[in-house]
């Protein structure tokens, strides 16, 4: 893998769903707490002075409103790429590595700093696999950046607890 930064971001608290049926689950919108998380996750990364060349999020409005306030924090618009559902909760190092590889094919150019905005399931898998500071349960809009340099290894970056 060439040296990137992977930053991975837990999305805002979302509204309650109408009901407990999954398209429910994915068209669930922000509410006012989780549009006031993703714009603290926003100023966050330009406080560190990081921007990401490519924005990936999950299939679920939450997600994609997440990733649309933080870019538009940071002044960046860059097309994201939508995915199905990012890396499983049981993702191993190397299977976050093949995610990561496949999003930079399908981008098309280089790419040197990465932005996920996914749920609960891969900030677990991040944790276990990669390491770094363990954000309260519920916390929404935590941040967690990684470097992988060019001997493969990932290294935990700077990272925000979310709120």
């Amino acid at each position: 893998m060439a040296p990137l930064t992977f930053i991975y971001v837990r999305h805002g608290k979302p509204r309650k769903p109408i009901d407990d049926s999954d398209a429910a689950n994915r068209a669930k919108p922000l509410n006012n707490k989780g549009r006031s998380d993703a714009v603290t996750a926003g100023e966050w990364l330009a406080s560190q002075g990081i921007v990401p060349d490519l924005v990936v999020h999950t299939r679920t409005v939450r997600t994609e409103e997440t990733a649309a306030l933080i870019q538009e924090v940071l002044g960046t618009s860059h097309e994201p790429l939508v995915v199905s559902g990012g890396f499983p909760q049981g993702a191993d190092a190397g299977d976050i590595d093949q995610y990561i590889n496949w999003w930079e094919r399908q981008a098309g150019r280089p790419v040197r700093t990465i932005l996920f905005v996914g749920h609960h399931t891969q900030q677990i898998a991040l944790l276990r696999e990669l390491g770094g500071p363990r954000p309260a349960d519920k916390a929404r809009g935590v941040v967690l950046t990684y470097t992988v340099d060019d001997d493969g290894k990932w290294r935990v970056g700077p990272c925000h607890p979310g709120q």
